[in-house]
């Protein structure tokens, strides 16, 4: 299965497959050599975050089928839900599946 490109960052370019236009110095190895060091240490850090990001999802993801299934209890969760009634015309809600809403008026 090929890799989906999800934007413009994935495109290929010179830079990312190091294409140079002029022949390489003596002292540009180092200098590549750093840089790849450094790009190397920004992209696990940046895992790190994305890590953490993804285990807060994940402990949510668990908290809330908890509290999904501490609700359901032993009843079937079709029970539960309830069907909405169609409204009567086009587009229209009917007045109680309205919410209310209180209005401000702003002076400038």
């Amino acid at each position: 299965m090929s890799r989906v490109k999800k934007g413009i960052s994935d495109m290929p370019t010179a830079q990312k497959a190091r294409l140079r236009s002029k022949p390489r110095m003596e002292g540009q190895r180092l200098l590549e050599m750093y840089l790849l060091t450094k790009e190397r240490e920004r992209l696990e850090s940046h895992r790190e975050v994305v890590d953490k990001k993804n285990t807060h999802v994940c402990e949510e993801i668990d908290k809330v089928e908890q509290e999904m299934q501490n609700l359901a209890g032993d009843s079937p969760i079709f029970d539960l839900v309830k069907e909405t009634k169609k409204s009567k015309g086009k587009g229209r809600k009917d007045k109680k599946d309205r919410v209310k809403t209180n209005k401000m008026t702003l002076d400038y």
